[in-house]
């Protein structure tokens, strides 16, 4: 008798577990990755200008391509904070570029990082 009560619970785990792979892999969407990893390091009184840039596009989907670009200017008020202005544009591929978000922040380094070890900062 357990063993029948057994395996019962396990095709109705294996159903439910089938079930929300096909419903969960049906129900995304794609994923939009973004390739820079920000720097925590802050130096007093260093200027400076970045720009991120990424294409985004997948097999038959001409109509999605574009690319995207941020421009992110940062200025170190301290040796710990950081003053931060970021525009980010996008361009439909044949279309004018676009502004599609400006944000104003700071950063602050809470652990310094030594040669190549290990940062860390708050960024908001």
């Amino acid at each position: 008798m357990d063993l029948r009560r057994n395996r019962l619970i396990g095709a109705r785990t294996f159903a439910w577990l089938g079930f929300a792979s096909c419903f969960f892999s049906l129900s995304s969407e794609p994923a939009e990755a973004q390739f820079y990893v920000r720097s925590p390091d802050v130096e007093k009184g260093q200027t400076a200008i970045e720009e991120h840039g990424a294409v985004y596009f997948g097999p038959g989907e001409e109509e999605r391509r574009r690319q995207s670009h941020e421009l992110e200017l940062k200025h170190g008020i301290t040796e710990r904070w950081e003053f931060i202005v970021e525009g980010v544009l996008r361009q439909d591929i044949g279309e004018p570029i676009e502004a599609t978000r400006f944000e104003i922040g700071a950063q602050y380094e809470i652990v310094e990082r030594q040669g190549d070890g290990l940062g860390l900062a708050f960024r908001t």
